[in-house]
Formats: structure tokens, C-alpha cells, sequence
């Protein structure tokens, strides 16, 4: 009986496995059966020996000059980096910033720096994700064997995100209970556009992704994550940030970026009436192990009601991003400006009936 009940969980883990292997087979065409190819089943027969990620340039050139212009590239060398981690003092820091690729012992993903002698320029590049041993990693392997090229392999890690989650832990585990992911909608649905192209020059148009991956840097991009809204109630009025349209917090970065609401009084003669409000919601800071971590979770809001503070006027209310922690306006994106909202016969803070 032990040995059947062994057997049939071996069935089971096998059929397992081979319905896995189905889900993330990537596409094949009609008639064309998919060779089984493998970090394993290639190991020992290294097709690609690259130089330099420079090599990648010829074949693919299209999306060479979409990372060139990438905060990828730019991830050791951007000067607002430099600056908010000094110039890399943290060794930790370096291995995502500088990293050697990420498979580059064909078993699993290490993060590992490269030395600082080594191209900085280059920050994270195409072989820090796609480089291995054996082959190049893809989301779609070969049908057909290659004498030459880049022998490209079939790497569920790419296929899906999972990937991401070395340089993005935090990221990917908050994405992980959010909506987005109970719809299926990952990391490369949002940072990375998808179109419909050759990959390599005159060859077959098909889907494949932007390399650029939009981030916190592109002003335009930060403003499809939130949902923001100004409301004239009774006895105040009320502001709000939804992060309905991330799948991770909002700001995401663990500690660098700062987020909070200016609300700014004025009497019927536009004459300003008490102090600028200031309502926090992130407080960046470089020092994260001794501040009080304030985002906006997934799926979730954040409010505050401004007492009026005269019966008539108007409210100016505006919504700020600091890329940095740093106070210095260079850093500071305006997220949302409106018009100012005017109001009468309001019930101002303090005064009695």
C-alpha cells in the first residue's frame, strides 16, 4: 500500500510539472513541435560567448536604443541616486545598481556587483537578466536549432515576472496581494509597453515589450497610478489618494520618496487666511531604518478633512511628489494643480453658533 501511495503522488507530481510546463511554454506555431529546451538540458554546451552587452546592439538593434535612454542603463550613474545613496557607500546597494548577470552561474539568480573598474556606464544591461551559460534567456525559446546568434532559451523567470522580484522584492511581494495580481496583470503590463515589431531586423512581426520600463522618473507615468479628488463638504474640505491603479504601494520606493497634499486658504478679498496646510502622506528620508513609513497600500485610500477657516473664499489644494527626500524644489514634481475651489456660507473651524 506505502509503495502505491508512493507512485501515484510520483504520477501526480509529474502530471503536475507537465501541466506547469504547458501553462508556461510560450507560444508555438501550428504543426511545430517545441524542442525541450532547458537550463539543464543545455548545460555543458554554451552556444553564446558575449563579450559585452554591446554585442546585443547588432541584432536587435530597436530595442538597444530604447535601454540606452532606460533609468536601467542609468542606474549606477544618475546623478539623484548618487546623491540620495552616497555614491554607493552600502555594498548592498551596489548588487542592483552595478550587477553582474543575474544567472551568470546557470543555476539560479545571484545578485553579485560588478567592481567599480568595471563599465559603469552601462548600469543594469541586457546580460544582467538575459545572459547565461547555456544560452540567452527569453520568453520564448527557439522551434528551430541555431548555428549561430544568440541561442535564445526559454526562461520561465522571464516569462513571467518573477524576475523582477531580485532587484524589487518589495514591489513584487506587495503586487503579489493586490487585485492586479488576482487579474493576472504583472510588472511588464505596466512598466513595460507591449507592441508588435520585428525583434530583429526584417524578421516576423511579432508581440514583444518596450524596453524603457516606465517608472517614477517619467512625470507622466506617476500620475496614472493614483486617483485624487477634492470635496467641499459642511464642515471641511476633504482630500483624497486612492491607489486603485497600482498593483504595489504608492509611492512604491521603500523610503526615498515623499508624497503630501498643500492646502492653502483665501478670504473673499484673496487675502491668504492662516497658515498652508501640509499634509504628509510619505516622508522620504535616507535614513529608512528610523522613519515611519507611510504609503498608501494597494487597493486602498488615504483622507483628511481642512476645517474652513473663514465662511467665504476660496481653497487651493495641491498634490506634490519628491522624488528624493531632499526639500530642494529640483526634486519636486506637482502631481495635481487644479483651479482653485471657491466656497461660501461655510461654518468656519472654532466659531460658535
Amino acid at each position: 500500500m506505502e509503495r502505491l501511495t508512493k507512485a501515484a503522488a510520483l504520477v501526480l507530481a509529474l502530471l503536475m510539472a507537465a501541466f506547469l510546463a504547458y501553462i508556461f511554454a510560450g507560444s508555438t506555431p501550428p504543426g511545430v513541435k517545441r524542442p525541450k529546451l532547458s537550463l539543464a538540458a543545455t548545460a555543458g554546451n554554451a552556444k553564446v560567448k558575449f563579450a559585452s552587452y554591446k554585442d546585443c546592439r547588432k541584432c536587435h538593434p530597436q530595442i538597444y536604443k530604447e535601454w540606452e535612454r532606460s533609468w536601467h542603463r542609468m542606474a549606477w550613474t544618475d546623478p539623484w541616486v548618487q546623491l540620495s545613496w552616497g555614491c554607493y557607500r552600502d555594498q548592498e546597494c551596489r548588487a542592483c545598481h552595478l550587477p553582474r548577470p543575474l544567472m551568470e552561474d546557470g543555476k539560479k539568480p545571484r545578485l553579485v556587483a560588478r567592481s567599480e573598474d568595471e563599465d559603469k556606464e552601462s548600469g543594469i544591461n541586457c546580460l544582467t537578466c538575459h545572459y547565461s551559460p547555456q544560452g540567452i534567456l527569453a520568453p520564448r525559446g527557439l522551434t528551430v536549432n541555431m548555428q549561430d546568434g544568440c541561442y535564445p532559451i526559454y526562461y520561465e523567470d522571464i516569462a513571467t515576472d518573477a524576475q523582477c522580484w531580485e532587484c524589487h522584492p518589495n514591489q513584487y511581494d506587495d503586487w503579489r496581494l493586490s487585485s492586479f495580481f488576482k487579474e493576472g496583470k504583472g510588472c511588464k503590463a505596466c512598466h513595460m509597453d507591449e507592441v508588435e515589431r520585428p525583434i530583429v531586423p526584417d524578421g516576423p512581426v511579432r508581440k514583444t515589450r518596450v524596453h524603457f520600463w516606465k517608472g517614477a522618473h517619467t512625470y507622466t507615468f506617476i500620475k496614472t497610478g493614483y486617483d485624487f479628488s477634492v470635496e467641499l463638504g459642511d464642515d471641511g474640505v476633504k482630500v483624497r489618494v486612492a491607489n486603485t491603479k497600482s498593483g504595489h504601494l504608492f509611492p512604491a520606493e521603500r523610503h526615498n520618496r515623499a508624497l503630501w497634499v498643500e492646502v492653502t486658504f483665501y478670504d473673499e478679498k484673496g487675502k491668504q487666511a492662516g497658515e498652508m496646510a501640509k499634509w504628509i502622506i510619505r516622508e522620504g528620508s535616507n535614513q529608512p531604518r528610523n522613519m515611519k513609513l507611510m504609503e498608501i497600500k494597494p487597493d486602498s485610500a488615504v483622507e483628511r478633512v481642512f476645517p474652513y477657516p473663514t465662511a467665504s473664499g476660496s481653497v487651493k489644494v495641491m498634490l506634490k511628489f519628491d522624488y528624493f527626500y531632499s526639500n530642494e524644489d529640483q526634486y519636486t514634481r506637482v502631481l495635481e494643480d487644479p483651479p482653485p475651489y471657491r466656497f461660501s456660507g461655510k461654518k468656519p473651524a472654532g466659531k460658535k453658533e
